[in-house]
C-alpha cells in the first residue's frame, strides 16, 4: 500500500530566498545611519535594490556552479562559499555606481580610483552576502525542514502496467535505495521509499517518494543520471517522472498534464507531449 505524506511540504527555495532579501533589506534600512540623508521611502528602496539583487546573483551563480566539473565531487559546503564570493565580486560594482549616485560615496576621477573603490566595496559586501548566502542554505544542510501545511489529496494506488520492454525496471515501483547514492545520502531515512518523481528547485531538488518530500543540494541533470534509464522519463525540463507513478496523460492543447498515483499533477511540455504519449500510452493501458 502506499503511504504518501502530502500533508506537509517544503517552501518554495525562490520565495524563502527572496523572503530572506527582503527581511534583511528592511532591517538595514532601519538601522541605516544615512536615514538623515535620504527620505525613507527612498532608503528602503535602495536597500531593497541591495538585498534582492545579491538574491538574484547568488541564485544564479549557485546554479553555474553546480554544472562546473571540477566541483562536482566537492563539498556543497565548498559550493555555497564559492558561490557568496562570486556573487559579491559581481554586486559590488553596481552597489558602488549606486552610492555614488545618491551621492552617499564621492565621485571618483580615473579608473584607478574606482578600482579601488570596487575593491573597498567587496571587502564590505563579501563577508555579509557570504555568511548570509551560507546561513539561508544551512537549514537543508544540516537535515533541518522547513514545512507549512497542505491539504492531503485523496488519492487511491493502482499499480500500472508496465511498457513494453520495461517489465524488468519499470514494472514495480522504483524503491530510493543505497543504490542511488547521491538521492539517498540527502534523503531522510524516514522519507526514502518509492520514487515518484523530481522536481527542479533553482539549485535545490524537489524529491518525492511515497513516504513523503524532501528538498535536497542536487541538481536534476546528475540526479537522473543515477538513474536506470528505463525507469522514467522527463516530461518537461524541470521534472523526471517514474513510469511506475503515472495514473493519467491528459492533453492540454498542445501541451499535456501527467496525474501520479499519489494525486500530484506534473505538467508535460508541447516538445515532450509526442514523448510522453509514445511512452505512456501502452504503459497506461
Amino acid at each position: 500500500m502506499l503511504v504518501t505524506d502530502l500533508s506537509s511540504h517544503e517552501p518554495n527555495p525562490k520565495h524563502y530566498f527572496y523572503s530572506v532579501g527582503f527581511v534583511l533589506a528592511l532591517l538595514f534600512a532601519l538601522l541605516d545611519r544615512n536615514a538623515e540623508q535620504l527620505e525613507f521611502p527612498l532608503l528602503l528602496g535602495t536597500w531593497l535594490l541591495q538585498g534582492l539583487l545579491p538574491v538574484t546573483l547568488l541564485i544564479l551563480c549557485q546554479q553555474h556552479l553546480q554544472h562546473v566539473p571540477a566541483l562536482q565531487q566537492q563539498s556543497a559546503w565548498l559550493k555555497l562559499l564559492l558561490c557568496g564570493l562570486s556573487a559579491s565580486l559581481l554586486f559590488a560594482g553596481p552597489a558602488l555606481l549606486l552610492d555614488v549616485a545618491l551621492g552617499l560615496d564621492p565621485q571618483y576621477q580615473g579608473w584607478q580610483n574606482w578600482a579601488a573603490a570596487w575593491w573597498r566595496e567587496v571587502l564590505a559586501v563579501g563577508p555579509l552576502i557570504t555568511v548570509a548566502w551560507i546561513a539561508a542554505n544551512a537549514p537543508w544542510l544540516f537535515g533541518f525542514r522547513l514545512i507549512r501545511p497542505q491539504r492531503s489529496p485523496d488519492a487511491p494506488h493502482t499499480q500500472p502496467h508496465p511498457t513494453a520492454g520495461q517489465a524488468d525496471t519499470a514494472g514495480s515501483a522504483l524503491a530510493l535505495t543505497a543504490e542511488f547514492s547521491g538521492l539517498q545520502r540527502q534523503v531522510p531515512p524516514e522519507r526514502r521509499g518509492e520514487l515518484l518523481y523530481l522536481k527542479s528547485e533553482l539549485h535545490y531538488l524537489l524529491v518525492v517518494t511515497s513516504q513523503g518530500r524532501s528538498l535536497i543540494l542536487c541538481n536534476l541533470k546528475d540526479a537522473i543520471a543515477e538513474l536506470p534509464e528505463t525507469s522514467g522519463f522527463s516530461p518537461h525540463r524541470s521534472y523526471w517522472v517514474s513510469f511506475a507513478a503515472v495514473k493519467k496523460l491528459s492533453r492540454q492543447g498542445r501541451q499535456g498534464q501527467l496525474l501520479l498515483q499519489d494525486g500530484s499533477k506534473v505538467p508535460v511540455s508541447r516538445t515532450q507531449m509526442p514523448l510522453a504519449t509514445a511512452l505512456l500510452q501502452p504503459h497506461l493501458l
